[in-house]
């Protein structure tokens, strides 16, 4: 079975990363209508391009730009650019989630979480970047302001470098 692939458009179909037109929307019951046939697929250049999971965090949309995550598939001819494959055509088969300010700090907090072991591996008494991952889930869901949380970015990118220097 191949691996999932997916597609991240704008909140009224369209792609974000280059490209033109509109895509077919899923349904809650049916994926979205297949995409008209691209003839001389070039990733890059043409065709309908899909990622994989593992690279939606490099293509996800810049803020305040909302959107969504789709799981999505391709069929026919395709070419391969690093990790996005362009097909001569293409669906939405259902929308994964919203790619918004709020939930796409979440995500980051939650990545940023992953690491810790890491850094507690060298500095197992230094909670500041915990704190910062808490003010970055705070501020997301609008318990602190931009002052709070960048100066707990602040302690926890000084926690980081001295962490790096031991």
């Amino acid at each position: 079975m191949p691996a999932k692939l997916y597609k991240i458009v704008s909140t009224n179909f369209e792609p974000i990363h280059g490209g033109s037109g509109l895509w077919f929307p899923p349904t809650e019951t049916k994926p979205g209508k297949w995409m008209p046939k691209v003839e001389d697929v070039c990733a890059c250049e043409s065709g309908y391009h899909l990622i994989p999971a593992k690279a939606i965090v490099e293509w996800l949309p810049r803020a305040p730009l909302t959107g969504y995550l789709c799981e999505a598939e391709g069929r026919g001819a395709s070419d391969k650019d690093g990790d996005k494959v362009a097909f001569t055509q293409a669906r939405l088969l259902k929308i994964v989630g919203v790619l918004d300010e709020v939930s796409m700090r979440l995500a980051a907090a939650d990545m940023a979480e992953r690491a810790l072991p890491i850094f507690y591996k060298v500095r197992p008494n230094d909670d500041r970047p915990a704190k910062a991952i808490q003010a970055a889930r705070d501020f997301a869901h609008g318990k602190i302001d931009a002052a709070a949380r960048d100066a707990a970015r602040d302690a926890a990118g000084d926690a980081a470098s001295a962490a790096a220097r031991a």
